[in-house]
């Protein structure tokens, strides 16, 4: 579980799954959201994990254009990368497998290397630049911005360097149905994702700042 604290706030947040914050006052809501992208430098909020142990920018995942988010950017490809690395670390006798595979190619190369007219080097493939010779990306599906979220979040599941998922103003792009069906998929896949929003949301708990900095909970009915 993770908690926020806005400096304006008497008590912190816990985002124990999902959250819909909704900031109603626009310089305020402005200035929450450029903090989220210069956590590191953040001076209104702070976001902290069970043990308050803060947590660091890079453990972030912020997205406020969900229509140009790349999924299969290099940024997040590494992290997939290394959490499949890690998996086979655990069935050694697959990693075994592909570690002779790779010795066995990696000698074949070396060989034509040495009779080249040339004077050749060559380093050793690792684990993760096989995975990135073999093409190993996300499947994206390109059908609705509501199946896009759905393939974010489970993505995120599997991005064990990232703590928080946090979704800015795209509550807009979808219905309530969809959004219901949002948190339904957040809760099963155990993971802790903050939707910060300008307005409320309908059919949807919120926690509203309003206009006048008054903080509370609304609830569904």
């Amino acid at each position: 579980m993770i908690s926020m604290n806005l400096s304006i706030l008497d008590a912190p947040i816990k985002i124990n799954g999902v959250v819909y914050l909704v900031i109603k006052d626009q310089a305020y809501y402005a200035e929450i959201v450029k903090e989220m992208y210069r956590f590191d430098l953040a001076t209104k909020l702070t976001l902290f994990d069970s043990k308050f142990k803060t947590l660091k920018e890079s453990e972030l995942l912020v997205i406020t254009d969900i229509l140009g988010f790349d999924i299969n950017s290099s940024s997040i490809i590494k992290l997939i990368y290394s959490d499949l690395e890690a998996q086979l670390n655990i069935d050694v006798e697959a990693k075994t497998k592909v570690e002779y595979h790779i010795n066995q190619i990696t000698n074949l190369i070396s060989q034509e290397v040495l009779e080249h007219d040339l004077s050749l080097t060559m380093d050793e493939i690792t684990i993760q630049e096989l995975f990135k010779s073999l093409g190993i990306k996300v499947q994206v599906n390109h059908e609705s911005i509501f199946f896009k979220m759905m393939e974010i979040i489970e993505v995120y599941k599997y991005l064990t360097k990232k703590k928080c998922l946090i979704f800015v103003n795209v509550s807009s792009y979808l219905s309530t149905e969809e959004l219901l069906s949002i948190n339904e998929y957040i809760h099963l896949s155990q993971v802790d994702v903050l939707f910060l929003e300008r307005h409320e949301m309908i059919g949807i708990t919120n926690y509203i700042l309003d206009d006048d900095f008054y903080f509370y909970k609304e609830n569904v009915v």
